[in-house]
């Protein structure tokens, strides 16, 4: 800029061509001391005007130019404006804050050159967040949460712009940019919007093809339980415990197959865990996932357990010790229950092992021990289990059958076992009646008194039986000794001595 000062008469304002040396200084408009000093403070009159033409002031502000000479003459200029070459925008923010939370931004107009705050003119401008590593602009509504800063825009007042609440709601690293409409614009440090504290999680199950599990397990069904932590503003938060525990039911959780375990979270905020129904699950499972302080969350999960086959029988069939008393004529039917959808495959069984490891002789329908092995009277255990077509198996089952000859015509009665423990056992009476018809058998002992009776409707041409624990029929356990069984009906009347021991 240039400075001309100019000596003139203060009567009639005609200049003075008088000469001598003056000195001229920047003072504020309010008439106090500038912020800076100008390039050239002085300089001589000639012929009453001395001309600055290379004048400098180093701070962007108004001032007023006064010179004073050797006499004490002075004088002012107007208000002057210094304005920069150019203007950039300091910004100061936080290396780190957290996602909705509240946190300082100063935003100052400053000389290009100098560095020094504008305050000669202030204006108003703009800032747009930016996503640091890809340059994506914020905010972004696919996003969730979208990437808003509170404050978008702002005006520098004395050449400064402070905002005591700012925020930003998106955990990622940004940078910020200020811009204004002269053209001036600035980029900010950049930083780093950590998650809040965990506010809620969400539990899900996913299905083997990784769609919605809204089904029913299975034994051996795999489902994978996801559990997500945010934020109060959404943000995923990586980095916590999530505990999986199964407090009811047949399953496990983890590759190991516990009952529990620890999953930290992901970057994107989840935890994974497998969920297994055990082999032979039949109980519903009642799995909890818990995380800090929040409430657990609960789900609960159906079991359809594997088939199971019920053994029945047609003909002598009594409960003895750890299994059944039957005769080689004994009708056995396996009958299996499923909950699958495709249905039973087969039901697979075997006598004493015959078939190794596992029985593999399909089952065809209702049997007897002597269509299957020689009439060897004794203990036989029969195993056998039901598979799905889907192939699920029961775990297979075994059955201990204490096993008799059938009554021949020639012998109507007899009892197995002879003696017996009365209080400890039973003894299993069978006989072959005549006829048709109601049944009854007195227990006598040698004296001739009836110690219990009992009453059945007996068929002809099979083997019917009765079965005695020992006790009369008061309940009493009877004493050691003989005693006779009497069994009568339409035209028979037959005795058969039972022994009991103790």
């Amino acid at each position: 800029m240039s400075d001309s000062p100019l000596l003139i008469d203060t009567q009639d304002g005609t200049p003075i061509p008088a000469g001598g040396d003056f000195t001229i200084s920047a003072l504020k408009p309010n008439w106090s001391a500038a912020t800076a000093e100008l390039g050239v403070t002085g300089g001589s009159l000639v012929a009453g005007v001395a001309v600055i033409d290379h004048q400098t002031y180093g701070i962007s502000e108004q001032i007023v130019i006064r010179a004073v000479d050797a006499y004490g003459r002075e004088g002012y200029s107007g208000v002057l404006t210094v304005v920069p070459a150019s203007v950039e925008y300091d910004i100061s923010v936080p290396d780190t804050v957290i996602a909705g939370a509240t946190w300082p931004m100063t935003i100052g107009r400053v000389d290009g050159d100098t560095g020094e705050l504008v305050t000669s003119a202030d204006v108003a401008f703009t800032v747009t967040v930016f996503h640091a590593w890809t340059g994506d602009i914020r905010p972004d509504i696919s996003l969730s949460p979208a990437g808003t800063l509170a404050y978008q825009m702002g005006s520098t007042e004395g050449g400064i712009a402070s905002f005591a609440y700012q925020s930003y709601d998106r955990a990622e690293v940004i940078y910020l940019r200020v811009e204004d409409s002269e053209g001036g614009s600035s980029i900010s440090s950049q930083i780093t919007v950590l998650p809040g504290a965990a506010n809620s999680f969400v539990v899900s199950l996913q299905d083997g093809d990784g769609g919605a599990f809204s089904g029913v397990m299975r034994p051996n069904d795999v489902v994978t339980v996801i559990a997500e932590v945010d934020d109060a503003a959404g943000n995923a938060i990586p980095g916590l415990d999530i505990d999986f525990e199964v407090l009811e039911g047949d399953g496990t959780v983890g590759p190991a197959g516990q009952p529990e375990i620890l999953v930290v979270t992901s970057a994107d905020g989840h935890a994974v865990v497998s969920l297994r129904a055990d082999y032979d699950a039949t109980e519903d499972i009642l799995l909890q996932v818990s995380c800090l302080g929040m409430a657990p969350e609960l789900r609960e999960l159906l079991v359809a357990g594997p088939p199971a086959t019920e053994i029945s029988y047609e003909g002598v069939a009594s409960d003895y010790e750890d299994g059944k008393y039957i005769t080689f004529d004994t009708r056995i039917t396996l009958t299996p229950q499923t909950e699958a959808p495709d249905g039973i495959r087969a039901v697979f069984m075997d006598i004493d092992g015959s078939d190794g490891t596992l029985p593999t002789t399909a089952y065809s329908g209702p049997f007897s021990l002597a269509e299957l092995i020689p009439a060897d009277t004794g203990l036989h255990v029969l195993r056998f289990f039901a598979e799905e077509v889907s192939g699920v198996r029961e775990v297979v089952q075994s059955v201990n059958l204490y096993t008799t000859a059938a009554l021949g015509v020639g012998k109507p009665i007899t009892n197995r076992p002879n003696p017996f423990r009365a209080g400890d056992e039973s003894t299993l009476i069978l006989f072959n009646p005549p006829a048709d018809g109601p049944a009854k058998m007195i227990i006598y002992d040698l004296y001739g008194a009836s110690v219990l009776t009992m009453s059945i409707d007996a068929r002809a041409g099979v083997t019917n039986q009765f079965t005695w624990n020992g006790c009369d029929g008061d309940g009493d356990i009877v004493a050691n000794g003989g005693y006779i069984c009497r069994i009568t009906g339409t035209g028979y009347d037959i005795r058969r001595k039972i022994a009991v021991v103790k």
